[in-house]
């Protein structure tokens, strides 16, 4: 999975992981994210740590 608000690099990541054959999903921001993993379980999450919306780092928790 690949998370960034910038679409270029979203596109440029995911043609990369693809010709490895990798099922890649994408997301622009934090909701988008909740969303998609409410659904699916990527092995290997590539995220932008400071995004519009929903920082991923201010809403970690660790149990």
């Amino acid at each position: 999975m690949i998370i960034d608000e910038d679409k270029a690099i979203r596109k440029s990541v995911e043609r990369l992981l693809s010709k490895d054959e990798c099922e890649v999903l994408t997301a622009e921001d934090g909701f988008e994210v909740l969303a998609i993993i409410a659904v699916n379980k990527p092995d290997i999450i590539f995220v932008d740590i400071m995004m519009p919306k929903l920082d991923i780092l201010s809403n970690v928790h660790l149990d």
